[in-house]
């Protein structure tokens, strides 16, 4: 009796643009360690950017993204850029970045340019998801 193979099912992606209509943006820096050895500050910085997506997401277009810069890259295991860690009440977003390049997303939302962000994500499971790829832009994509 020959087996049946089981097919993989191929993950439908979900591609969401979403048209930023505010932008909050957070420095934070932190100074730690014991008395008696070295003094240690650790500095942050991230963006908050709200607003609507262009197609909705279980019933929600509300969506809210948190762009953070970190120092090392864990990506050797991970195939992801960020994760939808909630889909309900709002769709939210994580995506970080090496500082260089959190840098150039800086530099558009404080310049006033930063209005669009895409991202491409596997369909929410447990209202959460991998995010595999994100785009930042001034205009639209088509």
């Amino acid at each position: 009796m020959r087996r049946r193979r089981s097919r993989r099912k191929v993950p439908e992606l979900l591609v969401r643009e979403v048209k930023i209509s505010s932008i909050a943006i957070h420095v934070s820096l932190i100074a730690g360690g014991r008395r008696g050895s070295r003094a240690r500050s650790e500095a942050s910085s991230w963006l908050v950017l709200n607003g609507i997506a262009d197609e909705p997401v279980r019933d929600v277009s509300a969506a809210e993204s948190t762009v953070s810069s970190r120092d090392r890259t864990e990506s050797d295991e991970s195939r992801s850029v960020g994760a939808v860690l909630q889909t309900r009440p709002v769709i939210v977003v994580y995506f970080g970045f090496p500082v260089s390049d959190f840098d150039r997303i800086w530099s558009l939302a404080l310049s006033g340019e930063l209005r669009y962000v895409r991202f491409v994500s596997e369909q929410p499971r447990y209202n959460k998801a991998s995010v595999t790829s994100v785009s930042f832009s001034s205009v639209p994509e088509e």
